[in-house]
């Protein structure tokens, strides 16, 4: 049931089988239908969510129900509103399925009691939590710096298996582009380029 899971762990800090048992007592698997809310806006965020299948997004809700895109997360990528979490403060997010998922949930207040039982929880959550502080600066540099044809190119380098499930205009809000000119660039023959 935890198998992707176990393998991601695997990957930063090997969990031994006592350790993973432990860990899986305090996980719940749940599936959802496309359209789902995870997190609403005004909700305080109680849980972090691994991505077994399906898409995720974390958007700001805008006026008109227009949706600017902060996150996407597909298998084996973790998502949540870590403030809201931290300080249980109201989010001014939300987190929605984009299409049918399922994902292992973990309630944020159990941290503790893992943090205290197994010492490799530590490093998984500080590697998920360093990749996401990373990967927010590098968006923030490409939109300050980078023209909306190089944006899109590497976006779609970089995330090949978001780029081909998302919608058009979700991924232009994500690279903070009109959805119009977002459709026009990708009529047109890619320029290569040494981006990275």
């Amino acid at each position: 049931m935890f198998k992707k899971l176990r393998t991601y762990f695997s990957q930063i800090a090997p969990l031994s089988d006592k350790e993973f048992t432990l860990l899986s007592d305090y996980l719940t698997v749940e599936c959802f239908p496309k359209k789902t809310f995870l997190l609403k806006k005004g909700e305080i965020c109680t849980c972090h969510w691994f991505v077994k299948e399906g898409t995720l997004i974390k958007y700001k809700p805008g006026l008109n129900e227009e949706k600017h895109i902060l996150q996407f997360a597909v298998e084996n990528w973790w998502l949540s509103d870590l403030e809201s979490a931290a300080f249980e403060k109201p989010s001014t997010l939300c987190i929605e399925t984009l299409t049918d998922s399922e994902v292992i949930k973990i309630n944020h207040k159990d941290y503790d009691i893992l943090y205290k039982n197994i010492p490799a929880i530590h490093y998984v959550t500080r590697n998920v939590i360093i990749r996401a502080a990373i990967a927010n600066r590098k968006r923030l540099e490409n939109l300050l710096s980078l023209g909306a044809e190089e944006r899109y190119k590497l976006f779609v380098q970089k995330y090949p298996e978001i780029s081909n499930r998302v919608p058009l205009h979700m991924v232009a809000s994500y690279l903070g582009i009109k959805a119009e000119t977002l459709s026009r660039l990708r009529r047109k023959p890619m320029r290569e380029s040494s981006i990275s």
